[in-house]
């Protein structure tokens, strides 16, 4: 495809392709961002959106120097998404709707509100990044055949 891409634009043809920003972005070596989430797969930019909400509440809870110990606990305990506990939720550690696992063991790892941080990391880590290497890879490899990527100017 990347091949087929780069001779289309050296021959100055128009192919009816249309590449995402994100897509783009990534073709030319930017890094995909959490937010490109929402252009790619918007269920899920919105549910990660909501959980790093509650991650971030866990951690300004743990940093509040005027509370005890015993009181940042309760506080972390009753933290929710939408209403609901995290653990409600029944999350398993693998991207939703899928049963492909974020780590080792993944698909038998309930989130809770104790790992829900590391859940938000892992996730768009694995679908912005992990899952589409290789296929950038081939498509800028065979792009770069007739072509170099370097070239080519985005406005994004």
């Amino acid at each position: 495809m990347g091949w087929m891409c780069g001779k289309a634009i050296l021959d100055g043809r128009l192919l009816d392709l249309p590449f995402s920003a994100p897509f783009c972005r990534a073709l030319t070596g930017s890094p995909l961002e959490i937010s490109d989430l929402q252009l790619i797969i918007p269920q899920i930019y919105d549910t990660i959106k909501s959980l790093r909400d509650v991650a971030r509440q866990k951690r300004e809870i743990q940093d509040d120097s005027t509370l005890v110990d015993s009181q940042k606990n309760e506080a972390i305990k009753n933290l929710a998404f939408n209403g609901v506990r995290i653990e409600d939720l029944c999350l398993s550690f693998t991207v939703p709707g899928y049963d492909i696992p974020l780590k080792e063991g993944g698909a038998n790892l309930v989130v809770t509100v104790e790992n829900v941080d590391e859940y938000v990391d892992l996730l768009p880590q694995l679908i912005l990044v992990e899952s589409v290497g290789p296929v950038l890879e081939s498509f800028r490899s065979g792009f770069n055949k007739i072509l170099p990527i370097d070239s080519l100017r985005y406005n994004f």
